[in-house]
């Protein structure tokens, strides 16, 4: 029975394989009897391809490298070719073809046409305009967002506020601890809230939403980061009150649109990011916060999207650099008022417990990298935690103190940690103290 079966199977598998090739022999009998054209490359290279095909798919079809960043869609112009000879027997543009000649500004130049429309009848000598700098089996095998992929998402900008008057007096060390720290509860936002944190710049960062949602989930997601930094940045200006003469501050510039989103760089060096209208203007609505004495800027295209009310906050009529006509935005002077607009219930305050075990974290990656780059011992962000752990250690409450469930033996814990948190293997204690299997768990307390 078992030598049946695989009897069956041998000739259903024979069987297809010599469908495969009949089909293939019918397809090239039908190509020669449509006939045959030859395409020269200008390097010396030529092909015969079957006529009806475009120059992009004989490129392809040959494995010749032709650039073509949206995949033949003619949704851009890197795949322009320049026609060596006459141009008269050339068909003529199709209307997508000819807005974007029109656009780049070569629709008057017959000469200039775009390899993914341009469907040769006869023979036809070229040259790229644009050298490729990726295979043609590259482009088969890639998928369309890699190489470039157009769809609509919103981008957020949000920067940190005098980070350099910061930097004036402060060490090196303690300076990118902080700003590191500011980054990360960016970061943590724009996650919990579905988006993507994309690039970052200096003590600024692009996140991009709308990667797997439609606009509207993405718009409402946006806002609702927005309000999630705030709270994380108050958090984080609670727990470096001792460090800092003046609270963390922040802008931040969201706007929605169409964008380019793909890979970007060179060789080795490629990074995938978005590229349009829409990010410029989230930058700029950014930069706008500090004339207009506000966290947020949103775009009037943003709050339409998201369904928010049109009288939730005062319109205003900005002219954005780069340009023609000004723009509709809406400044919100607190991020957290965000969450009216979605109605999000406002997230729990952390107990004090997370707030000095981060302190004890700071202490134990000071000496983790002191091997890299060790701090003196006397620098102002280590004899301010210190002084806080010891605050802590003194006005602790005890185990008969039973204000909380957990906090008799939360405090017993932290008091031992703080003793002894600039100690050798600070991190295997401090989890062994709270029952944890690793200093990850701690994200969740």
């Amino acid at each position: 029975m078992l030598d049946q079966v695989t009897d069956y199977f041998l000739i259903g598998y024979l069987g297809l394989i010599g469908l495969a090739l009949i089909g293939r022999g019918v397809r090239a009998l039908n190509e020669r009897r449509h006939g045959m054209i030859t395409l020269s490359y200008g390097n010396g290279r030529t092909v015969r391809v079957p006529r009806g095909l475009s120059v992009l798919e004989a490129s392809l079809r040959n494995n010749v490298p032709h650039a073509s960043v949206c995949g033949g869609r003619a949704r851009c112009s890197t795949c322009r070719i320049r026609v060596i000879g006459d141009c008269d027997s050339l068909p003529e543009p199709s209307k997508r073809e000819a807005f974007v000649l029109n656009r780049v500004g070569a629709g008057a130049d017959p000469a200039i046409r775009l390899a993914c429309q341009l469907r040769p009848d006869t023979d036809l000598s070229f040259f790229q305009i644009f050298l490729p700098q990726i295979t043609a089996a590259t482009l088969r095998t890639s998928s369309p967002t890699r190489i470039g992929e157009e769809r609509y998402l919103v981008s957020m900008f949000v920067d940190m506020r005098g980070s350099t008057k910061l930097a004036e007096k402060r060490l090196p060390f303690d300076t990118v601890f902080i700003v590191n720290r500011f980054l990360g509860a960016v970061s943590q936002a724009v996650i919990e809230c579905g988006g993507q944190p994309n690039q970052f710049v200096g003590d600024g960062q692009l996140a991009l939403f709308g990667l797997g949602t439609n606009p509207q989930t993405a718009c409402r997601q946006a806002l609702k980061a927005a309000a999630q930094i705030a709270t994380n940045v108050d958090e984080l200006n609670q727990f470096l009150k001792h460090d800092l003469r003046e609270p963390i501050r922040f802008g931040i510039g969201i706007h929605g649109g169409e964008v380019i989103i793909g890979d970007i760089g060179y060789r080795d060096h490629m990074v995938f990011t978005a590229l349009g209208d829409a990010v410029n203007v989230a930058a700029r609505l950014q930069d706008m916060t500090k004339s207009l004495s506000c966290e947020v800027i949103v775009s009037e295209e943003v709050r339409k999207t998201a369904g928010l009310p049109a009288d939730a906050l005062p319109p205003h009529d900005v002219d954005i650099r780069g340009r023609a006509e000004p723009m509709i935005v809406r400044a919100v002077t607190s991020a957290k008022s965000c969450r009216r607009w979605l109605k999000i219930p406002r997230s729990p305050r952390r107990n004090g417990l997370t707030v000095i075990l981060r302190s004890c974290e700071f202490l134990a990656s000071l000496r983790a990298n002191g091997s890299r780059e060790r701090a003196p011992d006397d620098s102002e962000a280590i004899q301010s935690h210190k002084r806080r752990l010891d605050c802590f250690v003194a006005s602790a409450p005890r185990n008969d103190d039973h204000r909380h469930p957990e906090e008799p033996h939360a405090c017993a814990a932290s008091r031992r940690m703080a003793a002894g948190a600039c100690g050798p293997s600070f991190e295997a204690r401090k989890c062994s103290h709270l029952g944890m299997r690793s200093v990850g768990d701690l994200n969740h307390t």
